[in-house]
């Protein structure tokens, strides 16, 4: 199986926030450092692919991730749990914890 380079970037803690507020939520991540997605498993980038902004931060409560995606057709078959998600528009997050082999992983659909 092939190895990509990941990006890597450092978390830190978040300032109090209001998770159903967009504005409040703005705020907490904007001093956050941001990582801009790319295909790292293809030479190049695919012609019309649109990359995401994601920033990282952490609170007592947790790991927060916050995710600007760009489409021009955002669609995804998933319709349940456990769906295979890879066959459209999917947001993808592995975590692996310092020290540890295993990770976790988790996909994000439109749906």
């Amino acid at each position: 199986m092939p190895t990509f380079p990941s990006p890597h970037i450092t978390s830190h803690r978040l300032p109090q926030f209001d998770t159903n507020d967009w504005a409040s939520i703005e705020a907490a991540f904007e001093g956050a450092e941001s990582c801009t997605m790319g295909q790292g498993w293809l030479p190049e980038l695919e012609p019309r692919f649109e990359p995401a902004t994601t920033r990282t931060g952490w609170t007592p409560e947790g790991l927060w991730i916050y995710a600007e995606l760009t489409d021009r057709d955002i669609f995804n078959h998933a319709d349940s749990l456990n769906c295979e998600t890879y066959w459209g528009d999917f947001f993808e997050v592995l975590v692996r914890p310092n020290g540890q082999d295993p990770y976790y992983e988790f996909h994000v659909t439109s749906n």
